[in-house]
């Protein structure tokens, strides 16, 4: 997602935001142009970038359904399948296992849900009191978990018949490379990187200063000291929320028929022959074709919806890098 390489060690702050959005083919940017900057054009830029970040997502937003995720208010516990996304998850880490670089997806997917398990009460706080930097954040990160581990699925796991007819899951790494360039796969791993880096607890504990100066129209508002301190970290979560959008946005296949390949999967890892073996033959043998249906239809639908949203993201951040200082902009997302 991002042009440029950022340093994890100084990874949310104004610099690396900066280099993420300004550094791409062309640019006349460098990391020593940026990082020469003194703190009073850094802000300004930064706020004036982050504005337009939320006006690039304002334009998709309001275009696209999130009420499945909406209607938990914070509490993935509560989404329609939320076991069978769980499940799913636990699987793929467990028959992944032995194959490197699909187990590392596997355990970013695992490490997400357990992310937005132990902030709970703050995102459902979030919600409760309306902060929309909160809500769209979670909305997110749940879509981008259900989106990318039903792809990884599709793209990386068949099932063949044994010696005695069975379905048993086989692992293919094959299109890895193409699994890793998935926008949804790569936000994820930036959403972790947020927890890894300690910087949940930050985002929460200033969300309702960060609302109601983003709100009230960032570009125009008079920033407070710590606001001005995080607008590197509100600005990498909001390319995080940008690139789940836009590829939510450019997607045709529903979030139930992800949710129902989810969970035909885990039915499918959990069938056993039991005391009617022609029963299970036949339940597996529906099963299956369901799955290679579904298979094709999200491979499809994800590497267009990812390709047309990398192409949008990267004509948003030339754009955004030319933002004049004085624009002014309104941020109201609905």
């Amino acid at each position: 997602m991002y042009n440029a390489i950022v340093d994890k060690n100084h990874f949310g702050s104004v610099d690396s935001f900066l280099e993420s959005i300004l550094l791409y083919e062309g640019s006349e940017w460098s990391q020593y142009k940026i990082r020469k900057l003194n703190e009073d054009e850094k802000s300004a830029m930064s706020k004036n970038i982050v504005t337009r970040l939320w006006n690039d997502i304002k334009n998709k937003i309001l275009h696209v359904d999130f009420a499945p995720v909406d209607v938990t208010k914070g509490d993935i516990t509560k989404l329609k399948n939320y076991s069978s996304l769980e499940n799913a998850i636990k699987y793929l880490e467990k028959i992944s296992a032995g194959k490197p670089e699909l187990n590392e997806i596997a355990k970013e997917f695992s490490l997400t849900m357990s992310i937005l398990k132990k902030y709970k009460t703050q995102f459902e706080n979030g919600f409760r009191m309306n902060q929309e930097y909160v809500r769209f954040l979670y909305n997110s990160a749940v879509i981008a978990l259900i989106q990318g581990t039903s792809f990884t699925i599709a793209e990386s796991v068949d099932f063949v018949k044994d010696s005695i007819n069975l379905y048993k899951p086989e692992i293919q790494t094959s299109r890895i490379k193409n699994i890793k360039k998935n926008n949804h796969i790569i936000s994820l791993a930036q959403f972790n990187e947020l927890e890894r880096k300690g910087k949940f607890i930050k985002l929460f504990k200033e969300s309702e200063t960060l609302n109601e100066s983003i709100l009230a129209g960032l570009a125009t508002a008079s920033l407070g000291i710590k606001l001005v301190a995080s607008l590197g970290l509100v600005g990498f979560s909001l390319t995080f929320i940008r690139g789940i959008v836009f590829s939510y946005y450019n997607a045709r296949v529903k979030l139930s028929q992800y949710l129902k390949h989810l969970e035909e999967f885990v039915n499918m890892n959990a069938s056993t022959l039991g005391s009617d073996a022609k029963k299970t033959k036949e339940k597996q043998e529906k099963i299956a074709g369901f799955l290679g249906k579904m298979a094709d239809k999200i491979s499809v639908d994800q590497n267009v919806s990812s390709d047309r949203a990398s192409g949008e993201i990267s004509d948003s951040d030339r754009t955004t890098s030319s933002v004049p200082e004085d624009e002014d902009t309104g941020l109201v997302l609905y």
